[in-house]
C-alpha cells in the first residue's frame, strides 16, 4: 500500500492510500472501524463501502469512536457512534452506525462542498473550498465556533471565514485563516486556545496571541501549536507533562511563575510561546498528541548539542555568523505542507472577517525554565 495519510483516534486508526482507499484497525465496537460489524481488529482491512461505489477519499480524521472521511466530490460520509451528533448525519442518540453514513447537508443550503476534515473527542470541523467551515457533534464548550453553547446533529456554519486549514484538540479548535491569522474556540481551562486567559468556554472564535503569521497549526489533547512561515514554533495549553518543552525554574514561587509566560504552576502556558530549547532551529512540521509532541526540524538548523556527527569546526563554520547575527549558511529551504485543510476562492460567510496583519512582532519566547494546505486538498 501507498499510504499518503494516517488519522489516529481513540482507540483506532485509519490509513488513507494515494489511490484514495481507506483501511482501518483498532477497537471496533460502536463500529468505529466502518467495517459493517461492531468487531475489532488488529490488522488493517478496507472500508469497501467506498470502493464498492467508486469514491475515492481525499481526508480522513478520527474522533472518540467515530470516523469521517470526505470524497473527492466534496461529500462527507461519517460512522461510528452517533452520540452528541458527532455524525452528523441528523441522528443524536447513544446508538452507532457499522458503516458509513452520508453527512447531511447544512440547512438552507445545497449539497457540501468539503475538501478538509479535523475531528476532537466528539465533534468534527469540515473545511469547505470556498473558504467556509461547518461543524458538528458536542458544542456544550463552544468547541463548533457556531458563537453557542449548544450540540448541532447537522453541520452548522462556524462564524469564521476565509479558513486555510482546521486542527481540533478534545475540546477546542484552531482556525489557520489566509493571511496567517490563528483563531480558536471552545475549551480554554489550560490555556489551549492561546488568547493569555483563562476561559473555560469560547463559542465565538477569538483571535490567538501568535506574534507573527503562521502557515500550519496542531492540536493535541489539551495543548496547541503553530509554525510560522520562518520555522518558528510556538505551543501553548497544558504543559504537565512538559509536551509544550518549558519548565519552571528550579526552586521557582509561584510568584515567580506567575511573573513569567506559565500561569500559577507549570501547567499551563496561556500564550503561544517559543521552546528555549528550538531557538534558532527551523521547523517544518509538528504533531501532537494526548501529552506529547513530536517536531520535524530543518536538519541544518539544529543545535551543536543535537548536530550529532559533524566536528566542531564543521559545526562552527555552519554556524558563523555576520554583524546581523544572521548565519550564513543557507536554511530556508521548503518547509513541507502538512495541513488538513485548505480553501481556493476567498469567499465571505458570516463572522470573523479576515483582515490585514500588521507588520511581524519579534518571536515571542519563554523564559529559560522547561490533528495541510487546502489549495492541495483541493
Amino acid at each position: 500500500l501507498s499510504v499518503s495519510r494516517v488519522s489516529c483516534g481513540a482507540f483506532h486508526s485509519a490509513f488513507l492510500t494515494r489511490d484514495g482507499r481507506v483501511f482501518t484497525c483498532g477497537r471496533g465496537t460502536s463500529g468505529e472501524l466502518g467495517h459493517g460489524t461492531s468487531s475489532s481488529s488488529s490488522q488493517p482491512a478496507a472500508v469497501s463501502f467506498f470502493t464498492d461505489r467508486d469514491l475515492r477519499v481525499q481526508d480522513i480524521a478520527l474522533g472518540d469512536a467515530f470516523s469521517v472521511a470526505i470524497v473527492t466530490d466534496g461529500r462527507a460520509y461519517s460512522w461510528g457512534s452517533a452520540r452528541d451528533g458527532r455524525l452528523g448525519n441528523g441522528v443524536d442518540s447513544r446508538g452507532a452506525f457499522a458503516e458509513p453514513q452520508l453527512v447531511a447537508a447544512p440547512a438552507g443550503r445545497g449539497p457540501l462542498d468539503a475538501c478538509a476534515v479535523a475531528c476532537g473527542d466528539a465533534h468534527a470541523i469540515l473545511a469547505e473550498r470556498d473558504g467556509g467551515a461547518f461543524a458538528f457533534g458536542y458544542g456544550a464548550l463552544g468547541q463548533l465556533g457556531t458563537g453557542a453553547f449548544v450540540s448541532a446533529a447537522t453541520p452548522t456554519r462556524a462564524k469564521v471565514e476565509s479558513v486555510q486549514q482546521i486542527a481540533c484538540g478534545a475540546s477546542h479548535t484552531l482556525f489557520l485563516l489566509r493571511n496567517g491569522d490563528v483563531f480558536a474556540c471552545g475549551l480554554g481551562a489550560s490555556g489551549q486556545l492561546g488568547t493569555g486567559k483563562r476561559e473555560n468556554r469560547v463559542a465565538l472564535p477569538t483571535r490567538a496571541d501568535v506574534p507573527e503569521p503562521v502557515k500550519y497549526i496542531a492540536c493535541g489533547s489539551s495543548h496547541s501549536a503553530a509554525v510560522s512561515h520562518r520555522g518558528v514554533l510556538f505551543l501553548w495549553g497544558q504543559a504537565d507533562d512538559y509536551q509544550l518543552g518549558v519548565a519552571a525554574p528550579a526552586g521557582a514561587s509561584g510568584d515567580d511563575l506567575a511573573a513569567s509566560e506559565l500561569d500559577e504552576s507549570p501547567r499551563n502556558v496561556m500564550r503561544p510561546t517559543q521552546p528555549s530549547s528550538l531557538a534558532g532551529t527551523s521547523v517544518l512540521a509538528c504533531a501532537l498528541g494526548l501529552s506529547h509532541t513530536i517536531v520535524l526540524a530543518e536538519p541544518d538548523s539544529l543545535s551543536d548539542d543535537e548536530s550529532g556527527d559533524e566536528s566542531g569546526d564543521e559545526r562552527a563554520k555552519d554556524t558563523a555568523s555576520d554583524d546581523s547575527g544572521r548565519p550564513e549558511k543557507e536554511r530556508a529551504r521548503a518547509g513541507a505542507e502538512l495541513s488538513q485543510s485548505e480553501t481556493r476562492n476567498p469567499s465571505a460567510p458570516s463572522g470573523v472577517k479576515e483582515s490585514k496583519r500588521p507588520s511581524p512582532r519579534a518571536p515571542h519566547t519563554a523564559r529559560r525554565s522547561r490533528s495541510r494546505s487546502l489549495e492541495d486538498a483541493a
